[in-house]
């Protein structure tokens, strides 16, 4: 029976253990199987190739062959250019020397003029002796201006800043007939030729009329300055070649003609005036209080002067912190030259504008001119101390550059050196 009952339990439940992974039920019951691992297949990893580099082929450079005679020209244009912009410069810097051969020079005339009356007196003594009565009342009367005439040729001659002053004066005062005038005299003193004379009067004559002439031009935008500039470098240019000048002393003359113009140009902008050169009319005044503050009414209390201010209307204060006058709004023709002062009656060399002498300084042609632009520029750069006794000379250079005497002085000169050329 056991035997029966066994062989019953194995049949009946073998599929189940079986199944079951066990031999009993109370086996599978201890037995239990732990769940299998999960393995979880990662990706592979990726590898990017990096991009191959990239070549870029750079083009050959370009080989100008410039000829030798091409190099050669562009040298001297250079150095033309560069004489020429240098030039005004190199005539200030000889400023010391040049005042001191005014000096000599007008020392010579005075004392020419002095021994030319003792010559009339004594040609005038000799010629009653002779009983020619009417030959000395008339040599009496035209001796010393023939004298004078010398003198001055003398004068000039010896000093080129009494000859460049004279320049200016004949063009400031005379215009271009003026120009012409003088410069066919001083060519003939220097030459005694009166053809050639003829010639630098007509040359020098024209040139002022033509500057003055461009002067009028238009410039608010950049072409108009443009072609303004052009247009006086060309009047230079030409003046220069009809006196005879090589091509190194036209292109000189070209850029100083250039240069006049926007000399000229920048000059207005600072203080809404044209380069004149004439010397003022009024005598100077006192633009300061005894605190430093600017003097803008006159001794009536009647307002005259305006406060500088900026585009945004805001003051523009001194270094120390004072209001400051705006100088655009004062006459050009009052006496400009030297230091701004609260005293009216300054000592004679003092170096304050209401002394005499500084007064008398600002009557030599273009100096007030110059003093005006740089009492504006002064002011709104806000300088001090030695800043504004510094900026006196490059003030001075721009205004002479916006002036036509030099243009018409190396014009005149050339005129003279062809003459000079054949006996050297």
């Amino acid at each position: 029976m056991v035997h029966i009952a066994r062989l019953t339990f194995v049949v009946f439940f073998a599929p189940f253990i079986a199944s079951a992974g066990c031999l009993t039920p109370l086996d599978c019951a201890r037995k239990k199987e732990s769940p299998k691992p999960v393995v979880v297949a990662l990706p592979k990893p990726v590898v990017v190739a990096p991009p191959k580099p990239v070549v870029v082929a750079l083009p050959k450079p370009v080989v100008v062959k410039i000829a030798p005679a091409a190099i050669e020209e562009a040298k001297k244009r250079d150095k033309a250019i560069e004489k020429a912009l240098q030039d005004t410069k190199a005539e200030i810097d000889r400023a010391g020397v040049n005042i001191n051969d005014a000096a000599i020079a007008a020392g010579h005339f005075v004392e020419n003029q002095i021994q030319g009356w003792g010559k009339t007196l004594s040609d005038a003594d000799k010629r009653i002796r002779e009983g020619k009565l009417m030959d000395a009342i008339w040599h009496t009367a035209t001796d010393p201006l023939r004298h004078a005439d010398d003198n001055l040729g003398r004068a000039v001659i010896e000093s080129s800043l009494l000859n460049n002053m004279a320049i200016a004066v004949s063009s400031i005062y005379g215009g271009p007939k003026g120009a012409a005038a003088y410069n066919a005299w001083y060519a003939y003193k220097q030459t005694g030729d009166l053809g050639l004379a003829l010639k630098a009067g007509v040359i020098a004559g024209a040139t002022d009329k033509g500057l003055k002439l461009v002067n009028g031009m238009p410039s608010a935008t950049t072409d108009q300055l443009t072609k303004k500039a052009l247009a006086s470098a060309s009047i230079g240019g030409a003046a220069v070649a009809a006196s005879g000048g090589g091509e190194k002393e036209v292109i000189e003359a070209f850029f100083k003609g250039a240069a006049l113009t926007y000399a000229r140009e920048h000059y207005k902008d600072v203080t809404n005036k044209e380069i004149e050169g004439k010397a003022p009319t009024k005598s100077a005044v006192t633009k300061i209080d005894s605190d430093g503050n600017p003097i803008l009414t006159d001794s009536a209390g009647k307002h005259q002067y305006s406060i500088l201010v900026d585009e945004k209307g805001t003051p523009i204060r001194s270094a120390d912190g004072h209001y400051q006058i705006d100088i655009t709004t004062m006459p050009r023709n009052i006496s400009h030259v030297g230091i701004a002062t609260d005293n009216p009656n300054a000592s004679f060399f003092s170096g304050a504008e209401t002394s005499k002498f500084m007064q008398l300084v600002a009557k030599i042609p273009y100096l007030n001119d110059m003093a005006y632009y740089h009492d504006q520029w002064a002011a709104i750069a806000q300088m001090e101390g030695i800043e504004v006794k510094t900026t006196i000379f490059p003030a001075t250079i721009l205004t002479v550059t916006g002036s036509d005497t030099p243009i018409i002085n190396q014009a005149t000169n050339e005129n003279i050196e062809q003459k000079k050329k054949p006996n050297e």
